[in-house]
This record gives structure tokens, C-alpha cells and sequence, in this order.
């Protein structure tokens, strides 16, 4: 079909036509007989196909069957495993070595017995000041004990009667404007006049 001169290397596998580049050979037959050649072979199972970009396997089935990740296939491997003993119950174990060492055993990890709890209680805790401080009620002296940020405002008092007490006392007098001090020097009606 094409001309030139003379030799045609590529032929047409479903045609007798020939041709002298690969192209021209994939070009007539997409257009001729509406089918792709073959242009890859799997790297599998040997099975031509065509892709259109640089495909390796002609399916997944080549494709995960062909490749493994297990030990040096791994592009993540580093050697394989190495042994230690475990720092809680002194069994010896596989680990896979990485910027730390394996300290707990698998059983240990999963019981949990390789975690503990900080001690944070009384003065080991960050935000200690002090604890509780002991301080006396102002309306019956009744010992109280609490933190400091218990103790609010001005007065301490343990229950709440001795607070209705205090509140009584302390808003209530010559200077309150319930008190009878108060209301005698308040002129009334009658004395206007």
C-alpha cells in the first residue's frame, strides 16, 4: 500500500498489506479492520495487548499474581526481622527494626501492661498550690476545710444557714434601708406639717 522504496517489513496480520514503518502498519489497521495492534507484552504471562501508555502487566490478575511484597519485594523492607526481649515479661521476640527498638512483646502490647498512668495526685500534680486549707466558719466557728478556690469572696462559712445568718447581719443595721434606725429618721406624713 505504501510506496517507497521497495521493502515492507510490516505486515498486516489480518490483510496482505504491507508497510514499511510500524506506524503506518497501526494506523491502517485502527482504521481498516477497527481493531488496535498489540504494542506491549506482559511482563506475566507473555500475552501481546495495547495501552496506550507504558503498561507492564496485560491484566491485575498478571499484575498481583507477578508481584509480592513480602521481604525484600517490599520496597519498605530493611533486612527482615530481628530479636529482642521484651522489657515487662522477658519473653524473646521478632521486630522489625525502624528508627526504634522493639521493647514490649505483642502479648504485652495488646493486655496493655506496657502503659501506666503518671502520678499526677497531690503535690506531683503541674497545677498544685498548696492543697486544702483549714479556715474557721464566721457565724458558729465550725472548723472548714477546702481548696483554695473554695474560699470565694469575703466571708467562709460552713452551711448554708450560717450564710442566710451572715447575709441577715451583714445587710441589715443602721445603714440598710430596712433597718429601724432608718425608718425612724425617715419623716413621715403626718410629721410634714
Amino acid at each position: 500500500m505504501a510506496g517507497g522504496s521497495g521493502a515492507m517489513p510490516f505486515e498486516c496480520p489480518t490483510c496482505p498489506s504491507a508497510f514499511d514503518t510500524r506506524r503506518g502498519l497501526g494506523v491502517h489497521h485502527s482504521l481498516v479492520h477497527d481493531e488496535r495492534l498489540p504494542n506491549r507484552e506482559c511482563a506475566s504471562c507473555g500475552e501481546e495487548f495495547y495501552c496506550s501508555y507504558a503498561k507492564k502487566y496485560c491484566s491485575d490478575e498478571c499484575r498481583y499474581g507477578d508481584l509480592s511484597f513480602e521481604d525484600e519485594a517490599n520496597p519498605n523492607y530493611r533486612g527482615g526481622k530481628e530479636q529482642t526481649v521484651c522489657r515487662i515479661c522477658g519473653v524473646e521476640f521478632d521486630y522489625y527494626p525502624s528508627e526504634k527498638r522493639g521493647l514490649y512483646c505483642p502479648d504485652c502490647v495488646e493486655n496493655g501492661s506496657w502503659q501506666h498512668s503518671p502520678d499526677v495526685d497531690g503535690s506531683n500534680n503541674p497545677r498544685w498550690n498548696g492543697g486544702k486549707i483549714e479556715r474557721k466558719c464566721e457565724i458558729c466557728d465550725t472548723a472548714i476545710e477546702r481548696y483554695p478556690s473554695n474560699f470565694t469572696g469575703d466571708v467562709a462559712v460552713c452551711s448554708e444557714e450560717c450564710r442566710r445568718t451572715w447575709l441577715s447581719r451583714a445587710f441589715t443595721g443602721s445603714g440598710h434601708p430596712n433597718s429601724v434606725d432608718h425608718i425612724d429618721t425617715v419623716p413621715t406624713p403626718s410629721s410634714r406639717r
